[in-house]
């Protein structure tokens, strides 16, 4: 890259170079009027003496042999004593370099080094300087502006270390990415089954979506998916290609920093890269859901994002949050954004995941069929932190196989932070309990402020007030030097002098954990909102055998529609984790929540509520909340409960209608589970009385499920006849019609009254 001018071309060059080199621990830009000889000024350690070593920097462009003058008369001013930070302390020069991007003649050397044999002169011309660049800044020798390579080579520091932070430590090494596959989402069920069905990359997904909403539950690789689009974009072939600036940032900087402005974040960006905004960018804003937000601010947020994406500029938008639950939100993000969810990973990405961790353990024991055996199998998500979890207990050679998603974070929290650590005699049970106490209090702080990082200095004050107000005995600094080695928990930012949890389901856990042990949970509307779920999802977890609690959550008197909503999204994973409860109380919250999810579907179907949820068809409704249902309650510990619920509502006469809805989601349950004939009673017994949404409902998730109705007698011949009846019937047909495609109720008649707002 051609350099003319020292100040606007080669300055810059070196500022970056010097800043690169591990032995320079400071760079002082001193060129100016003031400057007395040295344009920079670097501070660097003598590592056998611990002293620091200042050298002043001279810097020409182009070729230096014959006249020396300019040079000599800085190198002189350069032996004069100054100040440096701020005049807080006088310094002399130790070394003084000569640096020129060109060559410095040997006879140049020789009379400049003669003329000033009492000072240690160094020359570094463009072949030294060459080497330099190829070991420290490589970047430099891109076909590329240097100010945009700097962004560049620093988004791909930002996305390698959260791909090196965001779960396993170094001590693991780095494992290889498993690409992740998106599908498409639509409350209103207006895609295709081959849209609903069909699997695409990211990059498939980016190149026809300006506006992308990707939902996922936890763990399941969301800013790992960020961070890797950002490192191939930041590439600069890439970039040379595709002439595409990656933004990636946290939502809450973005909301703090930016104000939700997209035109903010877009100027502030080209300014740092020295251009008019004329480039396409692709902005990646990773975990709305980690925001402190109702629904209806959320959805603010979103039309602030839209309104302010710059006109007339390409600039594309990603935002990744877990899911909403809220099929009224849904609906308002679907009129501006395209919604996908990462799929889950299939049993062999996931033992690819294990075997990486593992590596040669995996093979010396029979872990494999140990897991197939385990109920945790059956139960853990395919999620790319299941599966790492998992990995690093099997990798310590643990004697037994967690049975849940708590137990499985208990016992790598329990490693983590040193159980087995004890028996070595590397820490004391004391010692233990603290660093357990004092994360659980970093948990606390940063969850009730909606922190994602909290700066060292108050991490080592939390210790320090921890220690210090108990008669404990142990040294603070060493606890807290101690706990700051938990690296498979906690990330420590050097640059920025910070500290985090690796994942946020470890700040959600220990939260749990917190209420465990102080017992301070309140039971009340709010464990179902999106920020709370997971941390009470744990705590459910960690009282394992609580019927108490589950009966406190069943009668819980909700004032807002959307969290009444969430609590049947919920309900199952509640249940999983209270696994260790007498089953007549898991019967009964089962049976419970799904009456109620009964009675919500059918008081918004008769227009008893008037809500947001009456903006969607009949048949959306019924869809998603089958389709939630089945998910959240579809596992074999839930098959004795639904099979003893569904055969009672068979055999007590004519059900009303939310009996009916009941049935019918029960029967879809089991029909997901693999049970073929799991209509066959409802059909059998009520037939044509059956609500017409609910025959579709059978159709819909038959065909679904099944693919192939025939063998299947009664279902097939139901369908059948179902089928003839629409094309003989013009007003069924009708009917059937206005089930999909009018919304329950007209938009005038909708009181809005919940804390989901749904703009027009």
């Amino acid at each position: 890259m051609e350099i003319r001018d020292e100040v606007r071309d080669f300055h810059p060059l070196l500022r970056t170079l010097f800043n690169k080199i591990p032995n320079i621990k400071s760079v002082l830009y001193t060129q100016g009027p003031n400057e007395m000889g040295a344009d920079f000024i670097l501070v660097k350690d003598d590592d056998i003496l611990g002293i620091e070593i200042y050298i002043g920097c001279v810097v020409k462009v182009g070729q230096i042999k014959q006249d020396h003058t300019e040079i000599n008369r800085q190198i002189e001013e350069c032996k004069i004593e100054r100040v440096i930070e701020s005049g807080k302390k006088r310094i002399t020069l130790n070394e003084i370099w000569v640096v020129s991007n060109a060559n410095i003649t040997q006879n140049a050397q020789k009379k400049i080094s003669y003329k000033h044999d009492s000072s240690n002169v160094k020359f570094i011309a463009f072949e030294t300087l060459g080497k330099l660049i190829d070991i420290h800044y490589p970047a430099y020798w891109d076909d590329i502006d240097q100010k945009t390579g700097l962004y560049l080579e620093a988004v791909r520091k930002l996305a390698d270390n959260l791909c090196r932070s965001n779960l396993i430590s170094e001590s693991t090494g780095r494992i290889d990415y498993i690409e992740q596959r998106l599908q498409k989402l639509s409350v209103d069920r207006q895609i295709s089954d081959k849209q609903r069905f069909r699997k695409s990359d990211i990059k498939q997904v980016i190149a026809s979506s300006d506006l992308l909403f990707i939902e996922a539950v936890m763990g399941t690789g969301k800013s790992t998916l960020l961070a890797n689009l950002a490192i191939e974009l930041a590439t600069v072939s890439n970039y040379n290609v595709n002439k595409t600036i990656p933004v990636l940032l946290p939502f809450k900087e973005f909301i703090s920093d930016f104000d939700c402005n997209i035109g903010r974040l877009i100027e502030n960006v080209s300014i740092e890269i020295d251009k008019e905004p004329v480039e396409k960018f692709l902005v990646m804003l990773d975990g709305l859901d980690e925001t402190k937000l109702s629904g209806g601010e959320k959805l603010k947020i979103i039309e602030t994002i839209v309104s302010t994406r710059p006109q007339g500029l390409d600039v594309s938008i990603i935002i990744t949050t877990r899911g909403f639950d809220d099929p009224e939100l849904e609906k308002e993000i679907e009129t501006k954004f395209d919604r996908y969810t990462l799929c889950s990973l299939t049993i062999k990405q996931v033992v690819s995941l294990i075997g990486q961790v593992c590596k040669a353990s995996l093979g010396n024991r029979n872990l494999l069929k140990d897991l197939d055996k385990s109920p945790l199998m059956k139960v853990l998500p395919k999620t790319p932190i299941s599966a790492l979890l998992l990995a690093k207990l099997l990798n310590e050679n643990i004697q037994e196989i967690p049975s849940t998603m708590t137990d499985l974070y208990t016992k790598y929290m329990e490693l983590s932070l040193g159980r087995w650590d004890m028996d070595k005699g590397l820490q004391s049970q004391q010692e233990y309990d603290v660093i357990g106490s004092v994360t659980i209090e970093l948990a606390k702080f940063m969850m009730d402020h909606s922190l994602y990082e909290v700066s060292l200095g108050d991490a080592e004050a939390l210790v320090n007030q921890y220690v210090t107000s108990r008669n404990l005995g142990l040294d603070k600094d060493e606890v807290f030097e101690l706990w700051m080695g938990k690296t498979d928990i906690l990330a420590i930012n050097k640059h920025k002098n910070t500290i985090r949890f690796r994942h946020r389901t470890f700040s959600e856990y220990f939260y749990a954990a917190g209420l465990d042990k102080n017992n301070t949970a309140v039971i009340s509307e709010d464990i179902f909102d999106t920020y709370w779920s997971n941390t009470y999802f744990f705590f459910v977890g960690l009282q394992r055998d609580c019927p108490e609690l589950l009966e406190s959550i069943s009668n819980i008197e909700f004032t807002s529609e959307a969290l009444k909503l969430m609590k049947i999204f919920h309900s199952g994973e509640f249940m999983l984790a209270a696994y260790l409860t007498p089953y007549d109380s898991i019967k009964k919250f089962l049976n419970r929540s799904v009456s109620d999810a009964a009675k919500i579907y059918c008081d918004t179907v008769q227009g008893k509520t008037k809500d947001g949820l009456s903006s969607l068809t009949t048949i959306s409704l019924l869809c998603i909340m089958t389709h939630t249902l089945c998910d959240t309650l579809g596992f074999e510990y839930f098959s004795e409960a639904i099979d003893e619920r569904s055969l009672e509502l068979c055999t007590r006469g004519v059900p009303n209608d939310i009996e009916c809805v009941e049935l019918f989601w029960l029967n879809s349950i089991q029909l997901s589970m693999g049970d073929k004939n799991a209509y066959d009673k409802m059909l059998e017994n009520y037939g044509d009385s059956i609500p017409l949404a609910l025959q579709r409902g059978i159709v819909e998730h038959a065909s679904d499920v099944l693919k192939n109705t025939k063998g299947h007698t009664i279902i097939d011949r139901f369908i059948k006849n179902h089928e003839r009846k629409l094309k003989k019937n013009f007003s069924l047909n009708q009917s059937v019609y206005n089930l999909y495609m009018q919304p329950i109720l007209p938009e005038s008649e909708l009181e809005l009254k919940s804390d989901i707002v749904v703009s027009g």
